[in-house]
């Protein structure tokens, strides 16, 4: 094929992918008025029956909440039991790290214009996930520990020689 040959063909090819262009773009928009109008059309019929199958029985009034004759007791709390061990999370929360810090800071700019969703998560837990698993290991370690002391603690509280302020005393000699 010649220079011009070629010339005169990719012109051709241009021309012809053009009008494809327009032809797919008006089906396109066709079809997508078509489907707007079967949306519509549905949505319509579905309020329809909505109306059809309301409820049209008078309206009914909250019963009154039964009243115990007993109150329910509720064992007091025992406060010489060892607390609970911290996650991972809760030490990522406590952590002094000032990168740490700003990785929460910046996610927390993000978000402080938008209002509260409670049923996602918090920025801070969006940057705990973010995190690698070699930024988490230190983390995760911590937790380990914890639990680990909670563990022992439980042990010595079942056998009744807990006492809070000696198990501190006691891992501090350890270290």
């Amino acid at each position: 094929m010649t220079s011009e040959e070629k010339k005169e063909l990719a012109v051709r090819v241009d021309k012809f992918s053009k009008l494809i262009q327009r032809h797919v773009t008006k089906e396109v928009q066709r079809v997508l008025s078509e489907i707007d109008i079967v949306d519509t059309w549905n949505e319509f019929v579905e309020k329809e029956e909505k109306k059809k199958t309301r409820d049209h029985s008078p309206v009914r009034t909250k019963t009154p909440k039964k009243v115990a004759s007993e109150p329910t007791k509720v064992a007091p709390k025992d406060s010489h039991k060892p607390k609970r061990p911290r996650t991972a999370f809760h030490w990522f929360k406590l952590s002094p790290d000032p990168d740490i810090k700003m990785l929460i800071l910046k996610m927390k700019m993000q978000y402080a214009e938008q209002p509260v969703d409670r049923s996602e998560p918090s920025y801070q837990a969006k940057v705990f996930e973010s995190l690698s698993e070699q930024q988490r290991n230190p983390f995760e370690a911590l937790a380990r520990l914890d639990k680990e002391r909670f563990n022992s603690e439980m042990e010595m509280y079942k056998a009744g020689k807990f006492t809070p302020g000696e198990a501190a005393k006691q891992n501090k000699k350890k270290t």
